[in-house]
């Protein structure tokens, strides 16, 4: 990552000094290997960012304001009162209504780290597309989020696609065409319980014709209203959605829309692929939420076995064990996008039960889970592997 700096300096300061100081911020901010700092003599920074290097810097810093993008990173040391000119800055952009962020060149590497990294995360959202294929399920009565909200927050296009394109690619795709994938999936199972090789087939279908839509609309990333196929395929989506996942094509169930939308983001934040999942039982006590769906993305879990969709029992699941031991759990929510609920914890010992979807999870959560119940911010939970919770709450702040 290349991030260029715009440096402030007053006059009334020996050039040569500044200079010399400008060289030594360069070095300390370099080793911190979170990315390649220069100033602005070289060109395509991914990042732009300011360094107050001196007090008496307020005037210039707004006469430069109008090129800046927001969220407007600014950087300040100990020395020749670069911080009380930073907080005086700051104090003013809020006024403004700006987003800002303020560090240290002497913070820590993960600090400098999650802030570039959000930025970076929020540049590279812009434009992105995510398909809709059919319509939301019913009973997502809050979990269908105002579009253009959506783009106004995270620079996302949400493209609305009609099942029946789906069901015209479904019915183009030959028998044939399936094995290498059928060959794929079957073998690296640890067993099949329900599904018949048609079956197989089938859901390998849908996957082939989701990949006919990605390409058509230039999509990133999609929601599918797996119930409503069920119907006219007689299969589910299951096994598409964790083979485009697999793929880093970000793949959510249902038609939910902001659960894709926080699948996506995690994505691209994290590099880790995300599970979406019910929350379908909660210990206040322990403090511990059991999550379940029929589909993950294989390269997830340490095993699999291929079974049937649990709701409806036809079609193709994935019953697996999730290959992580910390976790974050996120759900981004509301009309307007704007709420969003946060864990990390710990996986307990693996589980399976017959009335829940077919890959489970318990997670004992570091957090007060009572949260939840509280504040929701919808119907399913999106995990990631691994503990991002600076990351995500840093990301949360400059969208």
């Amino acid at each position: 990552m290349k991030i260029g700096l715009r440096a402030f300096y007053s006059v009334l300061h020996n050039r040569e000094r500044i200079e010399r100081k400008k060289e030594e911020v360069l070095t300390k901010l370099n080793k911190k290997d979170t990315g390649e700092f220069s100033f602005l003599e070289k060109e395509n920074h991914d990042v732009m960012a300011s360094i107050i290097l001196t007090g008496g810097t307020e005037g210039n810093f707004m006469e430069a304001l109008p090129s800046m993008e927001e969220p407007i990173l600014i950087f300040f040391d100990s020395k020749d009162n670069s911080l009380a000119a930073t907080l005086e800055i700051k104090t003013k952009l809020i006024d403004l209504g700006k987003k800002v962020v303020i560090l240290s060149v002497d913070d820590e590497r993960e600090a400098i780290g999650n802030i570039l990294n959000a930025i970076s995360t929020k540049k590279v959202l812009i434009g992105k597309r995510i398909g809709v294929v059919g319509i939301p399920s019913p009973w997502l009565i809050a979990s269908i989020p105002d579009q253009d909200k959506v783009k106004e927050r995270f620079g996302i296009d949400i493209v609305n696609i009609e099942l029946q394109e789906l069901y015209k690619e479904v019915e183009k795709i030959k028998d044939k065409e399936t094995f290498t994938l059928k060959e794929e999936f079957t073998k690296g199972a640890k067993g099949i319980a329900e599904p018949k090789e048609n079956t197989i087939i089938g859901a390998i279908k849908i996957y082939l014709g989701l990949k006919k839509l990605i390409e058509k609309y230039r999509l990133s990333g999609l929601t599918l209203a797996c119930f409503t196929i069920l119907d006219m395929l007689k299969n589910t989506g299951c096994f598409a959605l964790s083979k485009l996942n697999d793929e880093g094509l970000i793949a959510g169930c249902e038609g939910d829309i902001e659960s894709a939308i926080t699948m996506f983001i995690l994505y691209h934040l994290t590099g880790e692929i995300p599970f979406m999942a019910n929350p379908s039982d909660i210990d206040l006590k322990e403090n511990s939420i059991v999550l379940a769906h029929c589909t993950i993305a294989r390269r997830l879990l340490k095993d699999y076995i291929i079974r049937s969709h649990f709701e409806s029992g036809i079609g193709v699941g994935i019953q697996g064990e999730l290959d992580a031991e910390e976790v974050t759990l996120l759900r981004l929510g509301g009309k307007n996008m704007n709420k969003h609920v946060l864990f990390t914890g710990k996986l307990l010992p693996t589980m399976h039960s017959e009335n829940l979807c077919r890959t489970q999870i318990k997670v004992k959560i570091n957090e007060d889970l009572s949260y939840l119940l509280e504040n929701p911010a919808g119907n399913h939970i999106v995990v990631t592997r691994n503990n991002y919770k600076r990351l995500i709450e840093r990301f949360l702040q400059i969208v």
